[in-house]
């Protein structure tokens, strides 16, 4: 039976069943009762519970939920291979949720039980270099599905599920991945298997070896087309339908190129990129409440997905407090708010009965990171507009009128699935077709050729009145009090077109220009204020600030407290600590001082200078430590490869490290480094790293190719704790070839400075090495999952040079 219905919908019993009000979400009240077959008419929307007799003396007891006008319908999945599952929370408000788990986890039956008991959705979550626990003879190293064609993927699937049902499950429906494939979706389709969960429609990056680009997906499920994954298509005789973890920022991780913002708790605790303190997920509730607008004045329901992952075995343990009580805001906010629970199984379900296409949705989302520059993000974005249409995708940057990036759904793709540069994006295209003027209360557009596809314009802070060319939407307002217009530019229009705007709000001074001082910014969102400064802080420095009225203040690494009216309090700034929450306050009370102004103007004409004399004096600290770094490396062997990690970045952080490498010396072997995790850093002046939070995964490939004399080679690496860092750095280094251990080097200290103890040296045999490629990991010699990361000191593993050398 499917346990998500519309408002109009009737609904056929299969086993004799009454249906309640939920207890905990409503009333409890009893709603009917009706015998096998018979026909239930249309249920109000809201939550129900329905307790089915499926045979004497046995009963099923389920969540179910109507959907109206208006409502979100919000799936919570549990990534429980590196989470707790939540049971005492979800399970005791009996609400369903999508369970990841591996195939290690299915052998008990604490999720057989979760389905059987609760209705849960328990999707294994796998690439298929997991599949060996089914049949030894699947073993693989490829993780990505796309090195697989249709047939092989259908046997191995096929075996799967026979796997799964020897354990008590139900048949497969579906499994959750990270590295879809044309060739996945089309085996899916011939087992009839509907739910293709755990897609990352933001993200453009690599994960290891894990070939991920999403984007152009949409956020809400769809109906996957048979052209490539990515691209959503109508309902089809047999489909499979796109669901991702999380729903997602759809801006944010164009800008930076890492797909990290995600209506998720944990995410907000990113170990050295943590952005989040005290007890309540305050983030991901602004993102939550915001994400919840979206489903206003509709007459679909808006599909949202909430996610909870890390903690346990990955992350760190507070992300399990956030998690926790992030689930219970959600459910919280379920009792406010027309929001209904479903399953990956019965959203599919009802998309079959419900919907020919994902539904049509257009809605802000604020910056829910501001004052932080994560990935060399702006410190505050501003809102973006986002579309999610039948014919095309669009997002738009704060106050811009044309698209920040705009996918078109109708023409046809046909994209490598490991390919980093799709799909199309006609941001170009737009601007080269259609001109946009505003002033004052007059929109002025312009077109010289019949448009080829349909071009949004953002009308930002106003209303169009009159007739207008196109469709016109109009996303619901926030809680910032702004209105927003879009409107659509149909096929074939060209010409010009003069339209009447009424300006109705403005951007918040206090957020967009700073208050008193242009620097000191402050940003209203869900009943309290984040501080922040306009400019990177590149060295530490401190503002006295006088509370004028009672308020608590949060630092990024803690809670700082509650102040009286006048109590003095110390705002410490640094690279790591950009901003304050304040509770209790608004935005016109957080004003700097005479002192605090000029301390800001003297600290920002530092930023400025130190960024000039970064960029000028690369060239010499580059020149200086390779001359170091030389006088290092293994006496009587020659360099065949040298590289600076991130080292043509000059400040900042991206994923994918690569493009920034710098190789200071190549000799005749075809070496090839790369890190496989996270990303790179610098902190400016020639200091560049690898990173990643807890363990750096980097190869050395090409191996078959060096020429050495004794059949050796050394690897040698550098890293110095950067002078910000409390405590020195200390790794554990495991060198490996397919998974299979070849050497360990434990407790690895490294100074701040260029000393010998910054330098480690490895010698290798190269038969260990048979298709020329190294895997290395460089481990964090500290607890795996730390409690805080900041009270227990969490540091990164780094790397910043590497070298290769032979006789």
């Amino acid at each position: 039976m499917r346990y998500l219905f519309d408002r109009s919908e009737a609904i056929e019993l299969e086993c004799d069943a009454v249906i309640r009000r939920h207890p905990s979400l409503s009333d409890g009240a009893e709603v009917i009762r009706a015998r096998a077959g018979e026909t239930v008419p249309p249920l109000a929307p809201g939550h129900y519970l329905i307790s089915e007799t499926t045979a004497p003396g046995e009963e099923r007891v389920r969540y179910l939920g109507v959907a109206g006008r208006g409502y979100t319908v919000m799936q919570l999945t549990v990534g429980s291979f590196t989470s707790d599952t939540f049971d005492a929370v979800v399970h005791a408000n009996r609400v369903p949720v999508n369970y990841y788990v591996n195939l290690g986890q299915v052998n008990d039956s604490t999720f057989r039980g979760y389905e059987q008991d609760y209705g849960d959705a328990v999707y294994p979550h796998l690439m298929p270099n997991s599949l060996s626990p089914v049949d030894p003879a699947f073993a693989c190293h490829d993780a990505n599905w796309d090195s697989l064609d249709a047939e092989t993927i259908e046997t191995r699937l096929r075996a799967l599920d026979g796997f799964w049902r020897e354990r008590g499950f139900a048949p497969l429906h579906g499994i959750a991945t990270y590295t879809p494939s044309n060739s996945l979706v089309a085996a899916m389709k011939r087992l009839g298997w509907r739910v293709l969960h755990s897609v990352v429609p933001e993200q453009n990056w690599s994960d290891g070896r894990w070939a991920i680009n999403h984007w152009g997906m949409p956020n809400q499920p769809f109906y996957v087309s048979g052209e490539d994954f990515r691209k959503p298509a109508e309902r089809g005789e047999n489909n499979v339908i796109a669901m991702s973890m999380n729903s997602y920022h759809l801006y944010m991780p164009h800008v930076t190129h890492w797909g990290d913002n995600v209506l998720s708790p944990s995410h907000f605790l990113r170990w050295h990129r943590t952005v989040e303190s005290g007890p309540e997920p305050l983030r991901f509730g602004n993102f939550l409440r915001d994400y919840l607008a979206a489903a206003e004045g509709r007459e679909e329901p808006f599909f949202l997905i909430a996610g909870f992952e890390f903690g346990r075995t990955f992350g760190v343990r507070s992300m399990t407090k956030h998690n926790r009580r992030g689930l219970e805001l959600v459910l919280e906010a379920a009792k406010r708010h027309p929001v209904v629970f479903a399953t990956g199984r019965d959203v599919a379900l009802y998309y079959e009965r419900h919907q020919l296409a994902q539904p049509e949705a257009v809605f802000t989302q604020r910056d829910y990171l501001a004052g932080t520059r994560i990935m060399d993000k702006p410190v505050n974005s501003g809102p973006s507009i986002g579309m999610e249409m039948h014919a095309y995708k669009a997002v738009f940057a704060h106050l811009e009128p044309l698209p920040f990036y705009h996918y078109d759904y109708l023409e046809p793709w046909h994209y490598r699935a490991d390919d980093t540069a799709v799909p199309r994006d006609y941001v170009e295209s737009d601007r080269a077709a259609v001109e946009v003027r505003r002033s004052g209360d007059v929109l002025t557009l312009r077109a010289a050729k019949p448009l080829e596809r349909a071009v949004p314009v953002a009308v930002w802070d106003g209303e169009i009145a009159g007739d207008r060319p196109g469709r016109v939407f109009q996303p619901p307002q926030l809680d910032d009090g702004r209105t927003h217009t879009v409107l659509e530019l149909p096929v074939g229009w060209h010409g010009e077109c003069v339209l009447a705007v009424r300006n109705v709000s403005e951007p918040p001074a206090a957020e967009f220009a700073g208050s008193d001082h242009p620097a000191w910014r402050v940003q209203r969102i869900g009943g309290h204020c984040y501080l922040y400064l306009d400019f990177p802080a590149t060295r530490p420095f401190e503002i006295d600030w006088q509370a004028p009225a009672a308020c608590r203040i949060d630092a990024p690494d803690r809670v700082l407290g509650g102040f009286a009216a006048g109590e003095s309090v110390r705002l410490a700034f640094n690279a790591r600590r950009l901003w304050y929450r304040f509770h209790g306050l608004a935005p016109e009370a957080i004003r700097p001082g005479g002192d605090a102004m000029r301390k800001l103007s003297s600290e920002q004409r530092e930023s400025e200078r130190f960024f000039a004399e970064a960029r000028r004096d690369l060239p010499r600290d580059r020149r200086e430590l390779d001359e170091w770094f030389a006088a290092q490396l293994p006496a009587g062997e020659h360099v065949e490869l040298e590289l600076d990690c991130f080292g043509d970045n000059v400040f900042g952080e991206r994923s994918r490290a690569r493009p920034f490498d710098r190789i200071v010396r190549r000799g005749k072997a075809a070496l090839r480094a790369e890190e496989l995790s996270d990303g790179g850093i610098s902190l400016g002046h020639g200091r560049s790293f690898w990173v990643h939070p807890r363990s750096l995964h980097f190869e050395i490939a090409g191996l078959e190719t060096l020429a050495s004399a004794d059949g050796r080679f050394t690897l040698t690496l550098f890293t110095r704790t950067p002078k910000e860092e409390a405590k020195p750095f200390r790794y554990r280094l495991r060198i490996q070839h397919l998974g299979k251990p070849v050497a360990e080097f434990p407790a690895w200290v490294c100074p701040y400075d260029c000393s010998e103890g910054a330098v480690l040296q490895v010698r290798l045999p190269l038969d260990a090495f048979p298709d020329g490629v190294a895997d290395c990991h460089l481990a964090a010699d500290q607890r795996g999952v730390l409690d805080d990361w900041y009270r227990e000191d969490g540091f990164i593993a780094a790397l910043e040079r590497l070298a290769v050398t032979c006789r």
